[in-house]
């Protein structure tokens, strides 16, 4: 490929470098390349082919899955920022900022059915002074690995799927962080650093995005949005509700959240200073105070808000601004101080919508569908704009905060439709155009591809550098900033590590109190043989340590022994602001004469007898399948008969365990019908185990368009196709 340009020494004399990052075929790619120079925004088009050229040189290149929302945290503690992405099908990696290299990657149940775009909430969890990742698998996994090495502390499994980015903050200011999430089914949990459900709500509808954990004065608070319209705020120690407000301006009228909630304290007022910021899909802001649920001010934008917000100083003035993107392809700030607009950048692809919309699902190109990260990229105290765009082509822009003008941007194709070993890569600075993004709008689970880039000193030359995603790439671009990160920079997804959307000087960790345990035996005297009951409560503690070959045991537990002598017990709680020590002897004395024996309990029944192939084949004939409307996983009346007349034949089967293949007809994408085919499963196992059938046994098998039944391309084919088949497992 030629490289066309105007006049190399004119740029090779301009200040600044700024870097775009294209990676090898495969799910992700993660490049940090060498400085070269910034173009201008009056400068002509650029083209690079980065095997015929060798520019720009890259420093080093990872092979990742897809990552959406990078985090990043001092992991090996070397003084620079590791990178920790989650991707989409449940893996976490975590790599060396400054030379690429892989540190460590886990795989949590990786499902290839569905895909989440989310970022991991990074936290030290079990205070060892080295920061933790929590992040979720789509299946409804909650679950939390150490920082040092990536293994596996703790899971939770949720009731439904988990496809929003989870948050941390330590609601009791103890130096330990709680855990929030939502899943697809309306609940809202919050669990403690060990990964304990301490509370859960389930609200009228499905919750949107991350939820917003902080201090309102000082009560803890959650705050969530959900799909029909409504922002709820509750006791963060107990999940009491303390207030709702509607997005919608009347109750004829719903208008589905569309963003993730921001707290934040608005600096420029005394009384009631605590904010919350939601954004909603019909394309209304609204500002409400946090500490009633009263709205502030509401304002309507052209366009539905398809991205989260970022928040921060953009004009220099001391007052709090708001950057986001709307469905009419334009880039708003707003002032958070009256709602006013600053101003709006508007692209000029505008968004496409496709004819096809049924029972619900609308399928949509976006243009621009991911939350801004603000940083001073000229020098001028002012926060300015970076977001990434997806589609066809992907593009990063860096538009200036106090105005929307366009400082640099960078566009590169998507290899994905045709992959090569490297591709060229376009430097257009100043031009307007974007391609779509596609989105899946759905009844019950809405998903976003929502890219946010990340911004940090990688390499330790005091120098932001740039992180940017793509489909099938991850890039790292190099932004030799004027200085470092102002304060007050929205410089990751949510603006904080711990991914709690939210925006003032309280940390995420409290400082951490000392911890206290108590130790007593029920008996302090026992003769030889007997037994006595020890039991320990514990505050502030992480874990409780016994010594006597014990070991490690709950903070709160009781224990039953038989010392063969006078002991003395002891034990130890450890949590992040020290450890304390409590001890309980036991004096034993001589051994009695022994009792006469125990008689032996009497023999077990027999187990019943195995199932012979003949049986299996039997009942494999009597289970009949259950057939679905077309684009529905709701059961049909003649599908619960055949499920009532399947559960009576495997009444007498009670160990056995039953594969539900759930297929559809070949209509809509593969993703969508990966979806309903889970749905399709789901329902049947759900109506099962509510007619008895133990859940441990049955095993939803989704399989989308891939397996058909009739390969008529009719309707009496594809009917055939929508079906849950039983198949009996080994």
């Amino acid at each position: 490929m030629k490289i066309s340009k105007s006049d190399p020494g004119k740029l090779a004399a301009r200040r600044g470098h700024a870097w775009l990052v294209t990676g090898l075929f495969g799910f992700g790619t993660l490049l940090f390349l060498a400085g070269g120079p910034l173009l201008p925004p009056a400068q002509a088009q650029w083209n690079y082919d980065v095997t015929l050229t060798g520019y720009p040189q890259a420093r080093w290149k990872a092979l990742t899955n897809y990552i959406d929302k990078p985090a990043m945290a001092d992991i090996n503690q070397d003084g620079r920022p590791e990178i920790i992405g989650a991707g989409v099908f449940g893996d976490v990696y975590c790599l060396d900022g400054r030379t690429g290299q892989i540190l460590w990657t886990y795989d949590e149940e990786r499902s290839l059915e569905l895909a989440v775009y989310v970022s991991p909430a990074v936290a030290d969890l079990n205070c060892d002074n080295v920061a933790d990742v929590v992040s979720i698998a789509p299946q409804g996994k909650v679950f939390a690995l150490d920082g040092t090495n990536g293994k596996k502390l703790w899971s939770f499994q949720a009731e439904g799927m988990v496809v929003y980015s989870p948050g941390a903050f330590d609601i009791d200011r103890n130096g330990t962080v709680e855990i929030s999430v939502v899943d697809t089914k309306g609940n809202l949990y919050v669990l403690s650093s060990s990964g304990k459900q301490l509370w859960k709500v389930t609200g009228q509808s499905p919750f949107f995005g991350a939820p917003a954990m902080g201090l309102v004065g000082d009560k803890a608070v959650v705050i969530a949005g959900d799909r029909s319209g409504s922002l709820r705020c509750y006791d963060a120690t107990n999940g009491n509700p303390l207030w709702s407000y509607s997005v919608s301006s009347s109750p004829s009228s719903s208008s589905p959240i569309s963003t993730s909630p921001v707290l934040f304290k608005d600096p420029q007022s005394n009384a009631m200073p605590w904010r919350v910021l939601v954004g909603s899909e019909k394309g209304e802001v609204h500002l409400v105070n946090a500490q009633d649920g009263q709205m502030i001010w509401s304002r309507a934008m052209t366009g539905g808000i398809v991205g989260d917000f970022a928040v921060g100083d953009l004009r220099g003035s001391g007052a709090l601004d708001a950057a986001f993107s709307t469905s009419h392809s334009e880039v708003i700030a707003v002032s958070l101080s009256d709602g006013k607009t600053i101003w709006t950048k508007k692209f000029k692809v505008p968004l496409q919508e496709s004819s096809e919309v049924k029972r619900g699902k609308r399928i949509t190109r976006e243009t621009l569908s991911g939350q801004p990260v603000l940083v001073d990229v000229d020098g001028d105290s002012k926060l300015d704009v970076i977001l990434e765009t997806r589609g066809l082509n992907s593009y990063i822009y860096c538009l200036g905060g106090s105005d929307g003008r366009i400082i640099w941007n960078y566009g590169t194709k998507n290899l994905r439709s045709n992959p090569r070993l490297t591709e060229s890569v376009t430097i257009a600075p100043g031009q307007d155009e974007l391609a779509g993004d596609q989105v899946i709008y759905s009844d019950t689970v809405p998903v976003y591809s929502n890219p946010t880039p990340l911004v940090g000193d990688f390499d330790g030359d005091g120098k932001a550098d740039l992180i940017v995603n793509d489909r099938d790439e991850v890039g790292l671009i190099n932004v030799p900033l004027p200085s470092a990160l102002a304060p007050g920079s929205w410089s990751k997804f949510a603006g904080s590590a711990c991914n709690n959307m939210i925006l003032f000087s309280v940390p995420c960790i409290g400082a951490a109190p000392a911890p206290s345990i108590r130790l007593s035996a029920d008996r302090n005297e026992i003769v030889d043989g007997e037994s006595v009951k020890i039991c320990w409560t514990s505050t502030n503690a992480a874990g409780v340590e016994m010594d006597q070959g014990v070991g490690a045991v709950g903070v709160e537990d009781c224990l039953t022994v038989t010392p063969p002598q006078t002991t003395t017990w002891t034990a130890v709680a450890r949590g992040c602001g020290g450890e304390a020590k409590n001890s309980a002897s036991i004096t034993v004395s001589v051994k009695p004469p022994a009792p006469p024996p125990i008689p032996p309990p009497p023999p077990s029944p027999p187990s019943p007898p195995s199932m012979t192939d003949a049986d299996r084949e039997a009942l494999t004939r009597s289970l009949n399948d259950v057939f679905f409307e077309y684009d529905y996983y709701r059961l049909t009346p003649d599908a619960q008969k055949t499920l009532d007349q399947n559960v009576k034949q495997l009444a007498s089967y009670s160990s056995l365990r039953l594969g539900l293949e759930a297929t559809c007809d070949e209509r809509g994408s593969q993703i969508y019908n990966q979806f309903l085919a889970v749905a399709r499963g789901e329902s049947v196992r759900e109506y099962l185990v509510a007619h008895g059938v133990d859940v441990s046994k049955l095993e939803v098998r989704p399989q989308g368009e891939t397996v058909k039944w009739d390969s008529r391309r009719d309707e009496e084919g594809w009917a055939k196709n929508r079906r849950v088949h039983f198949v009996i497992l080994p």
